[in-house]
């Protein structure tokens, strides 16, 4: 069955136009451009604009190889997007970074790469540590690791939880 898709989000035909029209032929995620390297240029979602983005802030011109690459990265993480969509909801940046942690489960590798999307934030490494603080006082851990590229990343892994306080767990 085919997932609905989100007119707000996706857009229509002249609001998609208008996203590649504005990139200029240049791809952006990779930088390779239509005049120099022959790519194509699709409006795709962007899964980093906020989550509160509609229309042509929620698009971004990206070329086909690129589009191809980050569908593949998200159906890798192994997490429906339903999910995604219900831990990206809540207005607590602490409690969207805790749920998405409870949705991978105890003692299993959350990636930092998903933290920091469904976060929506630069400083969520901070909203982290906060996590193992009072009032949460969850137990977090880390698994760092090389990269192919050679780069030390991180995942992180829930230990134990703590109920939310108060009432944190409210949507957006």
């Amino acid at each position: 069955m085919q997932r609905p898709q989100n007119p707000m989000l996706l857009g229509d035909r002249s609001v998609r136009k208008k996203v590649v029209r504005h990139s200029c032929g240049k791809c952006q995620m990779c930088g390779r451009t239509a005049s120099t390297h022959g790519i194509s240029l699709v409006a795709d979602q962007n899964p980093w604009a906020g989550s509160g983005a509609n229309g042509s802030e929620a698009l971004w011109a990206i070329c086909l190889d690129c589009s191809a690459g980050l569908r593949a990265y998200f159906r890798s993480l192994k997490i429906s997007p339903v999910t995604l969509r219900r831990v990206s909801s809540y207005e607590s940046v602490h409690v969207r970074i805790g749920e998405l942690l409870r949705a991978f489960g105890v003692g299993r590798r959350t990636p930092s790469s998903l933290i920091f999307f469904v976060a929506d934030q630069p400083s969520w490494k901070s909203r982290l540590r906060e996590l193992r603080q009072p009032p949460f006082c969850w137990d977090l851990a880390a698994a760092c690791f090389k990269s192919p590229s050679g780069r030390v990343k991180c995942d992180y892994i829930l230990v134990r939880e703590s109920p939310w306080p108060g009432n944190s767990g409210r949507s957006r």
